[in-house]
């Protein structure tokens, strides 16, 4: 029973369009969680505050945030593979761009602060293309373990493997190095998209002038979720709670630890690397279980209550114990 259940996991990978984008967003992943480590060192190489820091944080957020829905009308009304391709080479460009900049010297913070909002943008256009993508090369019966491989992935790659690495090489060189490692990932990301089939560019609509129009879109998606109470204050609530949590993590925690350890690039990567792990670990225990029957009450219950062992992290100065609320915290608010 246990390998039918992790055969049909596996599943999807036997589609070689899937392979492929299962690989392009491995490895976009991994650029994105590495640059966290080496955004958060540059910036401190030029600025070294917590408020210089904390800017260039909140653009990367305000690039997520003042995309996200745009990008799921955008992926509705145009080829999803196309997308994906002008995104990743995008990001790839402004990648290289920084690195030559931060290489030669001549890097300053707007450049960061710039990139990392390009980048949340081109992550709010890339990943509704990404989820639209999904039903073209794969049977709906696959849908779900594609999603579990997904959910397995990104915080594996993006918040454990990409910082753990990005910490150690900026901690050996510097953020530059860091930089370079980052743009070649995009690039590599972008050639990997260019092999993705055309199957949804013959899919495409023939007559746009029955679809409603881009600002119709918006208004449609922005007005359903006002109306519908669960999802409205849901979202609320989960931006609420990832700006309380995200924020100290992203800015306050490299200041501790460069205060509490020597090798302050390597220690934080680590501990943000403990945090995905925790991530990956708890959606895999939510993928094994049942639903509850209360669901948004379990999952409420789960993100409130998996901020207690943060509390850990403003007193104590063992590494190992910083790791192991990181890691649980990161689990409680994936159970979900």
């Amino acid at each position: 029973m246990s390998n039918t259940i992790k055969l049909r996991a596996l599943r999807p990978l036997a589609s070689g369009d899937y392979r492929l984008l299962f690989a392009a967003v491995g490895i976009e992943v991994f650029g994105t969680g590495m640059w966290t480590i080496v955004m958060v060192f540059q910036v401190l190489a030029l600025d070294d505050s917590p408020l210089a820091l904390s800017a260039v944080a909140t653009g990367m957020s305000l690039g997520l945030f003042s995309f996200s829905v745009l990008g799921g009308v955008v992926a509705d009304r145009f080829s999803k593979r196309r997308i994906l391709i002008t995104v990743q080479g995008s990001t790839a460009a402004i990648m290289t761009a920084v690195a030559v900049l931060s290489l030669t010297g001549n890097i300053e913070l707007w450049h960061v602060a710039a990139v990392s909002f390009a980048m949340a943008a081109g992550s709010a256009f890339f990943y509704p293309a990404y989820s639209a993508y999904l039903p073209v090369v794969l049977p709906p019966e696959q849908l779900l373990a594609a999603n579990g491989l997904e959910g397995a992935l990104r915080p594996s790659m993006g918040q454990g493997l990409g910082p753990a690495l990005g910490g150690v090489i900026v901690g050996i060189f510097f953020p530059a190095i860091g930089a370079v490692i980052v743009a070649a990932s995009y690039a590599i990301a972008f050639v990997i998209t260019l092999f993705l089939s055309r199957r949804d560019e013959h899919t495409e609509p023939t007559s746009p002038e029955d679809r409603p129009s881009v600002w119709g879109d918006l208004r449609a998606g922005v007005a359903y979720v006002a109306r519908t109470r669960w999802l409205l204050w849901t979202l609320i609530f989960g931006s609420s709670l990832a700006l309380i949590v995200q924020g100290p993590i992203e800015v306050l925690l490299p200041f501790l630890t460069r205060d509490r350890f020597e090798d302050a690039e390597a220690t934080f990567g680590f501990l943000l690397a403990a945090y995905g792990i925790g991530g990956a670990v708890g959606s895999l225990i939510v993928s094994s279980l049942k639903l509850p029957r209360r669901y948004l009450t379990f999952m409420i219950l789960c993100w409130g209550g998996g901020t207690l062992p943060l509390v850990v992290i403003g007193v104590a100065d063992n590494l190992i114990l910083m790791l192991s609320a990181l890691f649980v915290a990161r689990s409680r608010r994936t159970r979900t």
